[in-house]
């Protein structure tokens, strides 16, 4: 596992949804968040996380907001969120 700290600006609304797959009992996850996040760079990187992690994400992010991440490099070069703070 790899394991990636980030500083940047969120710049897009957070997408939240929730997940339920009755026929699949390994997968614990019950929710997902998802958002584009601008570094300081300027390049663009997507970033989730699951349940509690995600419900901070929709209930205390919003747009132009400086986030610090940490977490790790999931599938198709998405961040997948540990750890997150806002200002």
């Amino acid at each position: 596992m790899n394991i990636v700290i980030l500083y940047g600006k969120v710049v897009s609304q957070i997408d939240f949804k929730f997940i339920y797959n009755r026929y699949n009992k390994k997968n614990t996850y019950t929710s997902i968040a998802q958002c584009e996040v601008m570094l300081e760079n300027n390049s663009i990187i997507t970033i989730y996380g699951y349940d509690d992690v995600a419900d901070f994400m929709y209930r205390k992010l919003n747009k132009n907001v400086n986030i610090l991440i940490e977490g790790a490099i999931g599938n198709n070069m998405m961040i997948k969120v540990e750890f997150v703070l806002n200002d």
